[in-house]
This record gives structure tokens, C-alpha cells and sequence, in this order.
């Protein structure tokens, strides 16, 4: 098990993209405008996404709406990654968050259900 600040994960089962290192900040001190005003991580539908190594589930997290009024939700999608054409229209999970710590929850979630 690999435990970042902000998510437990199995390694072994799920591979990490993660380009802005948002796993690595401490959720007990987690404050959203890192999120907005730091260098490149802002708001965005690509934030964090992990592909798991035996099913091909993807967890998906990132935020829709406008990210510079920084009006949306936060949303989790798990999708089959066996389906090329449907998996994002039809997603076999789909979270809406107003709140990033409640999306990373929900994060949490999706890896206790599908790994």
C-alpha cells in the first residue's frame, strides 16, 4: 500500500498520473489556492488519473466548469479502459463535488470499491 498525504493507493494495482503532484500535499493543511494560483496546477479536467494494471478501470479526477471564475464541481469518473468509443460517455461511475477534499474522498472511494 502506498499512502500519499491525500490518498491510499496500491501501487501494485494501479498506476499514477499525477503531473502536478497533487498526492504529495498534506491534506491536515491542504489549502485550494495551491490549486489555483501556483505555477501550472489550476483547476482542470485532467488533474489526477489512475489506470488500474489488472481490470483497466481508469479513476479519473478533475474539475469541469470555468476555471477562472473557478465556478464547477469536482468530479470522479470511473470508466472501463477496455472501451475505446463509449467509456467516456458511459462511465460505469460518476461523482460530482462541490468541495476538492470531498472530490479526494471520493477518489478514496472508487479505489476501496474497484480494487
Amino acid at each position: 500500500m502506498y499512502k500519499t498525504t491525500l490518498i491510499d493507493i496500491n501501487k501494485s494495482k494501479w498506476s499514477v498520473y499525477d503531473p502536478d503532484n497533487i498526492l504529495d500535499y498534506d491534506r491536515s493543511n491542504f489549502d485550494l489556492s495551491i490549486l489555483k494560483f501556483s505555477g501550472d496546477i489550476r483547476p482542470r479536467e485532467g488533474l489526477l488519473q489512475f489506470e488500474h494494471q489488472d481490470t483497466s478501470h481508469i479513476i479519473d479526477f478533475g474539475f469541469y466548469g470555468d476555471e477562472v471564475k473557478f465556478e464547477g464541481v469536482w468530479v470522479v469518473y470511473v470508466i472501463n479502459g477496455m472501451l475505446k468509443e463509449d467509456a467516456w460517455e458511459h462511465p460505469l461511475e460518476r461523482i460530482e463535488s462541490k468541495n476538492f477534499l470531498d472530490g479526494i474522498e471520493n477518489v478514496q472511494l472508487m479505489f476501496n470499491k474497484y480494487t
